[in-house]
């Protein structure tokens, strides 16, 4: 009798203790899972369970099984990174400026391009953008998904139109507004000059081919005037002469539709503006002026047309020393050449002679407009075309408060 209570003494006590190993064992499992889930949630992967003990195959089985969850969601976190990485370097290399707005106006992401067209190193809130215009940031909250606003703002001292397009989506659980930026200028700029291109070509034709046969005619009814009245023959000659002076007139304008190829090769900008100097000082005598040149580096090298490229440089020279010569008191034209912050070659030509009045500023560019007694509209309409036949830009800047005009001559 005393040998069963025994046994079954024996028995419960094994229960009891198989009873406690279990919850002892589910304890241990769900302290290591908790701590793995907290590991994960704070990116940490270094961490893993030991694997080397034959004591407890159930258990080095377990741990080999946190130790592959763990491996599986570090690569799954490793290619989500590198994915992040991946598209941060495409947004930051596309020329579209990029703005992630979440519903508090907090700026979560912004690229290069926004960083560039805006002029500001840090964006932090939707407000700073009123430096750039007043109204932006009430004209951002007031745009609609998809719809497509244009916009003008002021970048240094000239206007720029931006297209501007809103789009809303989730991101990490919360709403947030994508806005896109495209800097439309130059796209205007160049639709702009092949409208007068194309009216410059049909132009040049009708004309040519209506004046060049009569000059002719008069030409040989001249030759042929010797039996004719003194009057008849001073009209012919008249004819004659006005025919040759308009094919002339038109000859020059021809030259806006018909940039030739350039020939692009490496230069140093240096002596190439010494050189430009020297000329343009040359063609306008009698002009006083400081003329200031500051290249930096010394040694910078340009890759374009050097021919093409000192028709336009010469020009805006030319322009520069006539303007100053109309200024009271001392002239000053200062030429500047540096490496731009977007990796772009920049010759600078800046004067203080008067400035171009501000309702002027939108037709400097424009074929045959001229503010010159004895121009003809075409020097700064074929240096920009030049430009953009070159790949670059050529573009006005006017400092009203300093009463300083510039040309920027671009260089992609």
């Amino acid at each position: 009798m005393v040998s069963e209570w025994v046994i079954i003494g024996l028995l419960a006590i094994i229960i009891i203790a198989g009873i406690v190993y279990h919850f002892w064992s589910r304890k241990k499992m769900r302290n290591k899972i908790d701590f793995m889930v907290e590991a994960i949630e704070n990116r940490d992967f270094t961490f893993r369970y030991p694997t080397n003990s034959n004591k407890n195959q159930s258990a080095k089985m377990l741990n080999q099984t946190l130790n592959k969850i763990v491996q599986i969601v570090e690569g799954i976190n490793d290619e989500i990174r590198n994915r992040e990485q991946y598209f941060e370097k495409v947004i930051n290399v596309v020329n579209t400026g990029i703005l992630v707005i979440d519903q508090r106006d907090y700026i979560l992401q912004s690229n290069q391009a926004i960083v560039d067209l805006l002029n500001m190193k840090v964006l932090t809130h939707l407000e700073q953008l009123a430096r750039v215009d007043s109204e932006l940031p009430s004209k951002i909250r007031n745009l609609s998904t998809g719809e497509h606003i244009i916009v003008a703002i002021q970048k240094g001292n000239s206007k720029r139109s931006i297209s501007l397009q809103c789009t809303n989506t989730v991101l990490e659980g919360q709403q947030v507004r994508v806005l896109v930026f495209n800097d439309i200028q130059r796209e205007l700029d160049n639709k702009e000059l092949e409208s007068w291109e194309k009216l410059s070509r049909v132009l040049t034709h009708e004309i040519m081919n209506s004046v060049t046969p009569l000059t002719s005619l008069a030409d040989t009814l001249v030759q042929k005037s010797e039996d004719t009245t003194p009057e008849i023959a001073q009209g012919l000659t008249t004819i004659s002469k006005t025919g040759k002076s308009l094919i002339e007139f038109v000859e020059n304008y021809r030259q806006i539709a018909h940039v030739p190829k350039p020939q692009p090769s490496l230069f140093y900008v240096k002596p190439f503006i010494e050189q430009m100097k020297g000329l343009a000082e040359h063609q306008v005598e009698g002009v006083k002026a400081a003329i200031s040149v500051s290249v930096e580096p010394s040694d910078l090298l340009v890759y374009a047309d050097e021919g093409l490229v000192s028709r336009v440089v010469i020009n805006i020279f030319k322009n520069a020393l006539q303007a100053v010569a109309e200024k009271e008191g001392e002239g000053r034209v200062e030429v500047t050449a540096e490496v731009s912050k977007t990796e772009q070659v920049m010759i600078r030509i800046s004067n203080n002679g008067p400035v171009i009045p501000e309702e002027e500023e939108e037709q400097i560019f424009v074929p045959f407009y001229t503010t010159k007694r004895d121009g003809n509209g075409i020097g700064l309409s074929l240096s920009r075309r030049i430009m953009k036949e070159s790949g670059g830009e050529l573009l006005l800047q006017v400092d009203r408060k300093r009463g300083i005009t510039s040309f920027v001559l671009l260089f992609s």
